[in-house]
C-alpha cells in the first residue's frame, strides 16, 4: 500500500519511530536515530545514528548553544529514555510507536529541571544553563515549528512511501533542511541498514541550494551497493548541476550511477555537459536534438540508442494534459 505523505504528514513523522518500524535490532542505532535526540552543537542539529548535520529548525533553536549545554542536553535525554523504559538493552521489536517520548517530553523534562534548580545544591547544571536550553529547544518543542517535529510517527506501512516535499519548498531555509534530512535520515537507515531497498529522488535541482544534502546523497550512492539497495536520481537541466560553487559536488553524482539514461540535454553548451557526464562526441550527436521517447543509455562500457515506447495502459495513465 502506497504511502503519499503530505507536508503535514511528514511534520508527524519522527526518527526513532521510523527505526521501530523498520525493526532495527541495534539498540545504539535506535536511540540515536530518534528526532528527540537531535543534540544541539554549535547551532547545528545531528542525527546521531548517521552522522548527518542538521541545520537547526528555527532561526532560535541552537542559538547560542554551545559544549555545556550540548552535554547536558545528552544527559537530560538519556534520563527521559530511563523515564520511559527505553535504554540500550531491551527488545525495539516490541515497542510501540506511542511507548516513545516526542519533543513536548525532552521540553517538559528541561523545565522541570530548571523550577526544582536550588542554589547552593550539587547538580549538575547551572540555572542559566538550563535556561538557555529551554528557550533554546523551546520553538521545536512547544512554539511555532513543534508541529513539524512534536508528535509519533503517522507511517504504518513503509513497504512503498512517498514523500511529497512540494510543501516543504515555501518554508524557510532552515526548517527545510532540518525536514529534508529527517527523510534522508529514515531513507538511509532503509538502503544501508536493512538493504533491499529501492530509494528514488525525483527534481534533484530542488536540493542543490544545501552542499550537504549532496553529500549526504553521494555517499549513500557509494555504500548502498553493497546492501543490494539502489538510488535513483532523476533531473531535467543539467545547468543546475553546473554552477561553480556546486559543481565539484555534483560531478560525482554523475559517475557514480552504473545505468544512464541521457535524453535530450536541451540549450546548453556542449562541453561543459560532455565534461561533466563523460560523454563522447558521437555520443552526445546522438541526443543532440530533441525526438520524443530517444535517449542515450549508458552502462559499463556498453552503450545503446533507446527508443523509450510507453504501452497503452501506461500511456493512459499520464494522460494529455503534459503531466498535469
Amino acid at each position: 500500500m502506497a504511502k503519499d505523505l503530505t507536508q503535514d504528514q511528514i511534520a508527524a513523522m519522527h526518527g526513532n519511530d521510523l527505526i521501530t518500524n523498520s525493526q532495527s535490532d541495534t539498540g545504539a542505532a535506535c536511540l540515536g536515530a530518534a528526532l528527540i535526540e537531535l543534540v544541539l552543537q554549535e547551532g547545528q542539529l545531528i542525527f546521531r545514528d548517521t552522522g548527518a548535520v542538521v541545520t537547526d529548525a528555527d532561526h532560535r533553536v541552537g542559538q547560542h548553544l554551545f559544549d555545556a549545554h550540548i552535554d547536558a542536553l545528552e544527559i537530560l535525554v538519556t534520563r527521559l529514555y530511563n523515564n520511559f523504559g527505553i535504554n540500550d538493552y531491551i527488545d525495539f521489536s516490541r515497542v510501540k510507536n506511542t511507548d516513545y517520548p516526542i519533543m513536548a517530553d525532552l521540553y517538559a523534562l528541561c523545565e522541570e529541571e530548571y523550577r526544582k534548580y536550588a542554589h547552593g545544591s550539587k547538580s549538575l547544571f547551572t540555572e542559566d544553563l538550563l535556561r538557555e536550553i529551554c528557550l533554546g529547544i523551546n520553538s521545536m518543542c512547544k512554539g511555532a515549528e513543534s508541529k513539524f517535529f512534536n508528535g509519533h510517527t503517522n507511517i504504518s506501512d513503509d513497504k512503498f512511501i512517498v514523500f511529497g516535499v512540494k510543501g516543504l519548498m515555501d518554508t524557510n531555509e532552515k526548517l527545510r533542511n532540518a525536514m529534508l534530512f529527517n527523510i534522508l535520515s529514515y531513507m538511509s537507515n532503509a538502503l544501508i541498514g536493512n538493504g533491499n531497498t529501492v530509494a528514488a529522488i525525483d527534481e534533484l535541482y530542488l536540493f542543490l541550494s544545501n552542499l550537504t544534502t549532496i553529500e549526504y546523497i553521494r555517499n549513500c550512492m557509494k555504500r548502498v551497493r553493497k546492501r543490494d539497495s539502489i538510488v535513483i536520481l532523476a533531473s531535467q537541466n543539467i545547468e543546475d548541476f553546473l554552477i561553480p560553487s556546486i559543481r565539484e559536488y555534483t560531478k560525482p553524482l554523475f559517475s557514480i550511477p552504473t545505468h544512464q539514461f541521457l535524453f535530450y540535454p536541451g540549450q546548453i553548451n556542449p562541453k561543459e555537459y560532455m565534461d561533466a557526464l563523460q560523454v563522447e562526441d558521437a555520443e552526445y550527436e546522438l541526443i543532440r536534438y530533441p525526438e520524443r521517447g530517444t535517449c542515450l543509455y549508458r552502462c559499463g562500457n556498453e552503450r545503446y540508442l533507446l527508443q523509450v515506447i510507453a504501452p497503452d495502459y501506461k500511456a493512459e495513465l499520464f494522460g494529455k494534459a503534459g503531466g498535469r
